[in-house]
């Protein structure tokens, strides 16, 4: 029966796996094992795809269209190769960028997209995963630990894996909002305000005024819902009456600070203001010369313009990104890519998926770290059949 089971579903498998493995990658190795999730992702992919190639039939040309594009953004990046200002990370960001198109690739190869698979990671592997760096946080951070902390900490490292972390749940947000788990969507919202994913919680919740407003505004109450959801509401009312100043400033404390720094005029916010100062510069740099316009510093240039160090660094906007290191062209592509999916019809599903993928882009994310959004528009471009229906 389970080998049954996962002989249907291992492409979905396969396919979950390289979805989460990017993000929960440093959590697991932080604190459970030093397996490379990702490049076991990769080599499985790859092996099924050498199966399928001589199996599948496309009825439609637009997957190959859009593969074209991202072919023609690899043929870019080569050639800036011979003129970008970085010597070295230019090669490593090109690189990874194949592995940008083999992500989008794969999806082609997949008979249909069980949702169920894909939730249930997020239930067992990032839920849990959270919720550990969560309690892992308030610990290191602690006023009690305060003499032990040390930048050399293997947490120190991983700090920012509460974005990826961030970026899965609302994934799961979006299917249970199809299957009108609403409560489900509360909690899992919690959790990441908690985390402080403030980008990812906004996004999500944009995305699902969007796509969903009717729903939102007219959700159903049945008898058996409104008892959970009393009997869950009174829960977590006691427990936070007793436990408000344990849960205000611990569990909650990073997420509300990062909230309130957005709206605050008493705080500074050092992440949107650092976005902001590298967008600027971006967008100085493209207009000041011809040059620059027209075919960008080459790929990889902006960590050694920005900061004199030949690192990863971008402005935190796809489209500045592009065009500040591939010129008008590039942003060109990118542009079109991102832009004419929306234009197919697919399922609410599938849209919110690119939606906030679309919405999350322009904050975060860069050409050599797109693994999840081009698996996302893949599987909205080639319209997997859902299974199970909701």
């Amino acid at each position: 029966m389970i080998i049954r089971k996962i002989k249907e579903n291992y492409q979905n498998l396969i396919l979950t796996l390289l979805i989460i493995s990017g993000p929960v990658k440093p959590m697991l190795n932080e604190f459970i094992t030093n397996l490379d999730i990702t490049l076991i992702a990769f080599l499985i992919a790859a092996i099924d795809i050498f199966f399928q190639l001589t199996k599948r039939k496309y009825k439609s040309l637009d997957p190959f269209l859009f593969l074209a594009i991202l072919l023609l953004l690899f043929f870019l990046m080569f050639i800036s190769l011979f003129y970008t200002t970085s010597p070295s990370y230019s090669k490593e960001k090109w690189a990874k960028f194949a592995l940008t198109i083999f992500c989008f690739a794969y999806p082609f190869f997949v008979e249909n997209f069980n949702w169920k698979i894909l939730l249930k990671s997020i239930y067992y592997i990032v839920i849990p995963l959270a919720l550990w760096f969560i309690y892992y946080r308030i610990f290191y951070w602690s006023p009690e630990n305060a003499m032990n902390r040390s930048l050399t900490e293997g947490f120190y490292t991983i700090l920012g894996s509460y974005m990826g972390s961030g970026y899965l749940l609302s994934l799961g947000c979006f299917i249970l909002v199809e299957r009108r788990k609403w409560l489900m969507v509360m909690i899992i919202m919690s959790i990441m305000l908690a985390l402080g994913s403030r980008g990812p919680l906004l996004f999500t919740l944009i995305t699902i005024l969007i796509v969903k407003y009717k729903d939102v505004f007219r959700i159903r109450i049945t008898t058996r819902r409104a008892i959970n959801t009393i009997l869950v509401s009174f829960i977590l009312s006691i427990i936070t009456i007793y436990k408000f100043n344990f849960i205000r400033d611990t569990i909650y404390k990073y997420g509300f600070d990062r909230f309130a720094s957005l709206f605050s005029s008493e705080r500074q916010d050092k992440s949107a203001n650092n976005r902001i100062e590298l967008m600027s510069f971006a967008v100085d740099q493209i207009f000041s010369s011809p040059k620059i316009f027209f075919i960008g510093n080459g790929i990889g240039s902006f960590g050694i313009d920005f900061l004199g160090e030949d690192i990863k660094e971008n402005p935190h906007n796809i489209f500045l990104e592009t065009w500040y290191e591939l010129g008008i062209i590039g942003f060109a592509l990118i542009f079109v890519f991102l832009l004419t999916p929306f234009f197919l019809k697919r399922n609410t599903l599938y849209f919110s998926f690119i939606l906030f993928a679309f919405l999350n882009c322009l904050k975060s994310n860069n050409l050599s770290g797109l693994w999840i959004l081009v698996i996302l528009y893949s599987i909205y471009i080639t319209d997997l059949k859902i299974s199970p229906k909701y």
